[in-house]
């Protein structure tokens, strides 16, 4: 039973950091599409010029920092919400948009 117990806590914890990766690609993605006017690959649209893309970095970057000091504060690091962010990252590049 105890084990149940921990197995089930660690399952809603990793959803914790799950959900917070989710957020930051879905709200780059939304931000990107707004701004960008590059082709789209891979199911993300693309920035067409140097301006777009720095446009789309500062605020890949400012959400970033939000996610972390949210994931800091329930318990996980910055490493632990980089790495997430780079796993859920790799279901966004195959998922249909």
């Amino acid at each position: 039973m105890q084990n149940n117990l921990l197995s089930g806590f660690i399952e809603q914890y990793n959803a914790q950091l799950f959900d917070l990766a989710e957020e930051y690609h879905s709200r780059t993605e939304e931000y990107d599409r707004t701004v960008c006017t590059g082709p789209i690959k891979h199911g993300g649209i693309l920035p067409a010029n140097g301006k777009e893309h720095a446009l789309i970095n500062r605020n890949a970057k400012a959400i970033m920092e939000e996610m972390v000091n949210r994931a800091e504060y329930i318990g996980f690091n910055r490493k632990e919400m980089q790495g997430m962010i780079r796993q859920v990252g790799i279901r966004y590049s195959y998922r249909e948009k």
